[in-house]
């Protein structure tokens, strides 16, 4: 009888005609592409016997290069996981801020309501899981990475959740004028513990992101809570609030740069100290008053200017120890008009904002977009 050549697609077989393997379809189709090849170059008159030796060869062939493949891919190390987010890292401004008095332990006790706004810093994270436990962050501002609240706040979390070794990469688009009195660096160190929190799935509940915030900063622990709120204690004690939405902020910032330390160790301060308010909930916007002011004016003269020229427009305020001043309008319009006057003249960092009940982080966390 004529020995017929099996078709080049054949998949080759053992004795015991068991198969050699058993190929994923995309492994047979290249496998039976280079049978082909092998094939078509095999006489057409192939002696019975030397075809029976071709075939067992290929069958042997074709297997070790299957187990190579299959080496080459188990030794191959994984494309690292990462994720990437941007978010808004927002500002706030102190409506009123009373000083009551220094602690024991070198801060002021205050009292004060905290008004988020729809301005500030975008804030861009990268979360890879390599196990290299980095922390990436450009020097911002002439801030050198290991001294800024952003590399301290991810530091100190990754401290508190030890297993995890992923790494944290993080650009800010800074917008908030620095020194101003806006949190700036606060937002930011609470921003990226929540995200990073997010990210690396590291659950850690949100009282405790902000026993952590407080540990670096007073300011933290109201911007990881993410709504605006009256403070008290060092600004450790938040109580959420709803504030009038339905108005607009000018917030001007000569360029001056104050230091908070500065003004809360002068000695003049103690004599703005007031006793505390019993329900600070219940005071009216008639008495909002910053115990700061004078002693930043002194120190200050661009601020006093800027108070003065916003006389002009309503009711001007001081944000913190400055040195960003602000006033309320009650349309856009308004609002951009004085900016257009006061422009002409007085050299200034401006933007206009509305207030924000809560952070547009938390309601991106709500919302499940994160």
């Amino acid at each position: 009888m004529k020995e017929v050549m099996p078709p080049p697609y054949a998949i080759p077989r053992h004795d015991h005609d068991q198969p050699c393997f058993t190929p994923t379809p995309l492994i047979n189709s290249a496998l039976c592409s280079l049978s082909c090849s092998i094939d078509y170059h095999l006489p057409l008159q192939t002696p019975p016997d030397l075809f029976a030796h071709y075939c067992h060869f290929r069958s042997h062939f074709l297997s070790h290069l299957f187990c190579c493949y299959l080496l080459v891919l188990m030794t191959t190390p994984a494309a690292a996981i990462t994720t990437s987010l941007s978010v808004l890292s927002p500002c706030k401004l102190n409506l009123f801020l009373y000083i009551l008095g220094k602690r024991p332990d070198g801060f002021h006790n205050l009292q004060s309501l905290f008004c988020l706004l729809d301005y500030g810093d975008t804030m861009s994270f990268t979360v890879t899981a390599d196990d290299q436990d980095r922390i990436d962050l450009p020097e911002i501002k002439g801030i050198a990475p290991e001294d800024n609240l952003i590399y301290k706040a991810i530091k100190l979390l990754k401290e508190h959740r030890p297993a995890n070794h992923d790494s944290i990469s993080v650009t800010v688009d800074k917008r908030i004028p620095m020194g101003g009195g806006l949190g700036g660096g606060s937002s930011n160190a609470a921003t990226a513990l929540l995200v990073v929190n997010h990210l690396c799935k590291l659950q850690v509940p949100t009282a405790e992101l902000m026993d952590l915030g407080a540990r670096l900063g007073s300011d933290i622990p109201f911007f990881v809570r993410g709504h605006s709120a009256y403070v008290e204690g060092r600004g450790e004690r938040v109580y959420p609030t709803d504030i009038n939405t339905e108005r607009y902020y000018l917030v001007v910032t000569p360029p001056c740069h104050v230091s908070t330390k500065e003004i809360f160790t002068a000695p003049e301060l103690p004599q703005y100290y007031r006793a505390p308010c019993d329900d600070i909930t219940s005071v009216p916007e008639s008495a909002f008053a910053n115990d700061c002011v004078d002693v930043v004016r002194k120190k200050y003269p661009q601020i006093g200017q800027v108070l003065e020229r916003l006389l002009k427009y309503g009711s001007p305020a001081m944000s913190g120890t400055g040195a960003s001043c602000f006033c309320a309008f009650s349309s856009r319009e308004q609002a951009q008009q004085a900016l257009h006057e006061l422009s002409q003249d007085l050299p200034a960092n401006y933007f206009i904002a509305r207030p924000l009940n809560t952070s547009p982080l938390w309601a991106s966390l709500a919302d499940g977009n994160l």
